[in-house]
């Protein structure tokens, strides 16, 4: 009975000295740690805005050019049977849209990278909010 005595009390003055150890990393570390989570966030947010940035360029001059080849088919009064430019026209439109609806996605990166320079507490508390539900 005294060796199983000793090694309990041997085991709990070892989790005793982890912990202590563990808590001293654990504070030296935590203002690096915080640093670093807002600076990655920073810079996932700006590129996130950068890729739909590129998009939304490619895609609006996609459609201006489309719309514009098919109303300067209608202008030039050419045969429909030659070239149709419904197509063009509700090509443009429809990438004309599709720009818009990738303009939120910028603008909500945009917003997420402002909001780490401006209130990085709030992002920290958000973060541990959504880890918590």
């Amino acid at each position: 009975m005294n060796t199983l005595e000793q090694n309990i009390n041997d085991l709990v003055l070892w989790i005793k000295t982890t912990a202590t150890a563990t808590q001293g990393f654990v504070t030296e570390q935590t203002p690096l740690y915080i640093k670093e989570f807002l600076n990655w966030y920073f810079w996932e947010a700006i590129f996130q805005a950068s890729i739909f940035g590129l998009f939304f360029i490619i895609l609006l001059t996609n459609g201006i050019l489309l719309f514009k080849h098919g109303t300067k088919i209608i202008k030039q009064n050419k045969s429909l049977k030659w070239e149709d430019p419904s197509g063009f026209i509700v090509g443009g439109v429809f990438s004309i849209i599709i720009t818009f609806a990738l303009s939120i996605g910028f603008f909500v990166n945009v917003h997420n990278a402002l909001k780490v320079k401006v209130a990085p507490r709030v992002v920290l508390v958000e973060e541990i909010a959504n880890k918590l539900k």
